[in-house]
């Protein structure tokens, strides 16, 4: 939910420090997970 909230409130011009977001999250980077292969969930769901 921060990362979603930054990008939406954030205006179009400007850009996003990923790295700062994570460190704002409960498992931070660790806990970013990505899309393999035929649009299936891979990693990144909550632990």
């Amino acid at each position: 939910m921060i990362i979603a909230v930054t990008i939406a409130l954030t205006e179009r011009n400007k850009e996003v420090n990923l790295k700062e977001m994570l460190d704002k999250t409960k498992y931070g980077s660790d806990g970013m997970g990505g899309i393999m292969g035929n649009g299936l969930m891979y990693v990144g769901y909550p632990r």
